[in-house]
């Protein structure tokens, strides 16, 4: 696997951040925030496969294994099997693959430093066969362990990320992958309003801010919008987080928030001790993604 890839998969895992809270380690009382020792944490979480807008099953699912989750210092393990089983009709041609990919995840938070591991096994075959018998079919055997490595250092004021420390180390293929990667950001205070929500300008260091940034607007911690910019400073895309309407979920997760334009949550269960909310994502009304996530309190 390249190392565009490699980090391609990074960005695909912070838009599911975003949008589901995808490391568990996030999801106490819905955020990574430092809370009380009776705090909702996630214990179980589930991601549907979509379909023309339709939910139509299980994609994958894991449990979590909390070993700490107080006083700012979190620690949980969690691990997610995803099983290949692809057939495709084409002009001429048939690809399938079988397989599968373990995912293996320890994160841990102390404080405003994160160390997130993510060793990833995957072994699949895929077989490209020709409508002509004539030509012979070609099967090919896909293997890789690589483990993924991040060490991340917030700004402890408004949880933004200061740092981050990549490496991926293993083998893809029986080929030695050795990859390393460091990006720092800077801060900028642009403004703070009456209520206490600060606006800040957001960018990579090496561009001097001169490149791509974002503006966020956050409030105790909390982020409430993100504007993107260009280099020529267009806006050209804003992401709105605002608070479920749902008053279980905002007095259980008071740091829950969901993407305003495009999500929405409901509650599939609720107990004095156990909560399940259900988030969908939405592209111009239609259901693009799905998850479960469910919390329980700790005492």
């Amino acid at each position: 696997m390249s190392i565009k890839k490699y980090f391609r998969m990074i960005n695909f895992i912070v838009g599911i951040t975003l949008v589901f809270g995808f490391n568990a380690c996030d999801n106490v009382n819905g955020s990574g925030n430092s809370v009380d020792s009776s705090a909702w944490i996630l214990v179980k979480a589930k991601y549907y496969t979509i379909s023309n807008g339709i939910a139509v099953d299980v994609d994958y699912e894991y449990d979590v294994n909390w070993i700490n989750y107080a006083n700012n210092n979190f620690e949980c393990q969690y691990e997610i099997t995803r099983l290949y089983n692809d057939y495709t009709e084409y002009t001429g041609y048939t690809y399938s693959r079988t397989g599968s990919s373990i995912n293996i995840i320890n994160d841990y938070i102390n404080g405003n430093t994160r160390k997130y591991v993510n060793r990833q096994i995957i072994k699949y075959t895929t077989i490209n066969e020709n409508i002509n018998p004539l030509i012979e079919k070609i099967v090919t055997e896909y293997t890789s362990d690589v483990t993924e490595t991040q060490l991340i250092v917030y700004d402890e004021d408004i949880n933004l990320m200061l740092s981050n420390f990549v490496t991926f180390s293993g083998i893809q293929n029986g080929n030695p992958v050795d990859l390393y990667s460091e990006t720092n950001y800077i801060i900028e205070l642009l403004n703070t309003t009456a209520d206490g929500t600060k606006t800040y300008k957001y960018y990579n260091s090496s561009t001097g801010g001169a490149g791509l940034y974002q503006v966020y607007k956050i409030k105790n911690r909390i982020i409430l919008e993100v504007n993107y910019y260009t280099a020529d400073n267009i806006l050209y895309s804003t992401l709105t987080y605002i608070f479920p309407e749902n008053q279980i979920i905002r007095t259980k997760l008071p740091t829950f928030t969901i993407i305003s334009e495009s999500n929405t949550c409901e509650v599939l269960s609720d107990s004095p001790t156990e909560l399940t909310v259900r988030v969908k994502a939405f592209n111009s009304g239609i259901l693009m993604a799905q998850s479960d996530q469910t919390f329980r309190k700790q005492n």
